[in-house]
């Protein structure tokens, strides 16, 4: 009889920890909605390759696209090929105008195996361009997705312009930072 009722109690203690721990975490998700992204978010990572961190202070005046990827991925691949074969500089001319273009590369994924990746697309020495990791899960906080790829832009003065995921090309970022729309616009959020 006493072990009936030790039982009871455990499985009600048990149970109600159980539905806490549920709200608790439904509670502490971060609320995002199509509104949410609507500038560059605050953001530390620490780069791969090189000592420090990068933050969005150092894409001040700047178009920004960031791009998180994984480096296994065939569209992920398929992008850096199309940004690696672009000439390097710090300013890209479109439509007559000499704009200033900062590339952040994110990953959760091997750091090694990201920088030979960086490497082999001739990404490592370009002007502007960083590859940081996310070791604490802190992209989902900040864009609020982490779908693989997922590329965002913003303009100079910090608007996002459009997040684009599946199959993103250089040639949709000067799509979006033009004016117009990448060829297979899909907002994540």
């Amino acid at each position: 009889m006493e072990i009936t009722r030790l039982f009871r109690l455990a499985l009600i203690t048990a149970s109600i920890g159980l539905l806490a721990s549920l709200v608790w975490w439904w509670y502490s998700k971060p609320s995002l909605n199509e509104e949410t992204l609507t500038k560059v978010p605050v953001f530390e990572f620490p780069l791969i390759g090189r000592s420090g961190v990068v933050t969005r202070h150092q894409f001040k005046g700047q178009y920004l696209v960031v791009s998180y990827f994984n480096p296994d991925c065939s569209h992920c691949r398929r992008l850096a090929a199309t940004v690696g074969e672009k000439p390097t500089g710090t300013k890209i001319k479109l439509r007559g105008q000499e704009i200033r273009v900062g590339w952040l590369w994110v990953t959760r994924f091997d750091e090694d195996q990201a920088w030979n990746f960086m490497k082999d697309f001739g990404l490592t020495d370009k002007p502007l361009t960083y590859l940081a990791a996310d070791r604490e899960g802190s992209f989902y906080r900040a864009f609020g997705d982490m779908h693989v790829p997922s590329l965002y832009v913003f303009d100079p003065q910090g608007n996002f312009l459009e997040a684009v995921y599946d199959e993103p090309l250089y040639s949709d970022v000067l799509k979006i930072i033009g004016g117009g729309q990448a060829q297979k616009p899909k907002k994540i959020r």
